[in-house]
């Protein structure tokens, strides 16, 4: 009876251990069959539940004995849905039938969708295009890739004497315009007029050694009145020749405006040589090498035609040294540098010449108290 027993026990034994190799056997089939079918990320599709498996790479490894697990992770996932086809989403075959279907769509002379989308394309750069313009892109309600856009400069018009009044006002008008954009005041769109701006006379060219020509036949029969030409305007001690005169310091006649110091102390040196010693004060109200302070203390004497860059000139007006009262005539220098940049085409000068000619300026030329001159 203990024989039987123990014959039973081991019975039991051997087919509970028949029972495991059974069990076994079938998961390192299991195994194999998803190792044959593992791509290069470590998945595998177990074909039987068409449930996806994933495994360590590194966890499967052949030994003479057949295949032996070392250390095995299995993450069950959710059937991913179909597509037309029956093919999974993301598969090589689904993505396939995708290609295959849009290019039998372009074939076929890419329907009414595709003839809509080049539309809207054109719609899109025609409105940028716009936008560029007249920097008007929020008001027509819609939204434009933020990129970084250049305003658009109006080409110079000929200065040798073949344009009008009207086409320099018109110029000096639109690039106002296109600088500012919306951001101008409706009392500040009133248009320059063409009487604002001087005609030079054609008798001799625009070289800076004319300027002096050129400002007496602008300012006529009252040059000698306006700077005293003939006498002696040193003052005696400094900051007293102004008073003496009459005429408040730092309030030039002619403002010169260039793009450079470099540029202004060309200018001078000219202007120097033509009126001499007893001819017009002049001033140079640059920043290179000079101090605000000592240029202020210059200003308090009188000042006939000054020259300097719009930055420093919008300093010296702030701090009131510099005042416009007096002015009658802006000349602008269009001299062209080394690389055939004007005053206008290098942007740092561009933006403080505008902000100087919007703050300080502008409403003068519209009132009818000064002139530009385009030289």
């Amino acid at each position: 009876m203990g024989g039987n027993r123990a014959a039973g026990v081991g019975g039991s034994a051997s087919r509970g251990n028949k029972r495991k190799g059974g069990e076994r056997l079938k998961e390192l089939k299991k195994l194999a069959r998803i190792k044959k079918s593992m791509g290069k990320r470590g998945e595998g599709v177990d074909r039987k539940s068409g449930r996806g498996v994933a495994i360590e790479r590194e966890g499967v490894q052949k030994t003479k004995g057949g295949v032996m697990v070392k250390k095995m992770m299995t993450t069950t996932k959710k059937k991913k849905k179909k597509v037309d086809g029956g093919h999974r989403v993301g598969s090589s075959l689904a993505m396939a039938a995708e290609r295959k279907k849009k290019r039998k769509m372009n074939e076929e002379g890419s329907v009414e969708e595709g003839e809509g989308e080049e539309e809207k394309k054109e719609k899109k750069v025609k409105k940028r295009e716009e936008s560029e313009d007249d920097d008007d892109a929020e008001e027509m309600g819609h939204k434009l890739p933020k990129v970084k856009r250049r305003k658009r400069l109006l080409p110079v018009p000929p200065l040798d004497g073949s344009s009008s009044r009207k086409a320099l006002s018109d110029w000096l008008w639109q690039s106002y315009l296109i600088h500012f954009g919306k951001e101008i005041s409706s009392l500040e769109k009133e248009e320059i007029a063409e009487d604002r701006l001087v005609e030079l006379s054609r008798d001799k060219d625009r070289a800076v050694t004319n300027l002096v020509w050129h400002l007496k036949r602008m300012f006529g029969s009252t040059w000698g009145e306006v700077f005293g030409e003939g006498k002696d305007l040193a003052p005696k001690t400094k900051g007293d020749g102004a008073r003496d005169e009459g005429i408040p310091g730092g309030s030039p006649a002619v403002l010169i405006i260039c793009s450079s110091a470099m540029r202004c102390v060309d200018v001078l040196k000219a202007l120097r040589d033509s009126v001499g010693k007893r001819g017009p004060r002049l001033a140079k109200l640059f920043a290179k090498h000079l101090k605000v302070e000592d240029q202020v203390q210059q200003l308090k004497d009188r000042v006939d035609i000054a020259a300097g860059t719009p930055a420093r000139l919008q300093k010296l007006v702030s701090v009131g040294a510099l005042a416009l009262d007096r002015l009658r005539y802006l000349i602008l220098d269009m001299h062209r540098d080394e690389k055939t940049f004007t005053m206008f085409d290098i942007r740092e000068v561009r933006d403080e010449f505008w902000n100087l000619y919007r703050s300080c300026l502008h409403q003068r030329v519209l009132q009818k108290q000064l002139q530009i001159c385009l030289y």
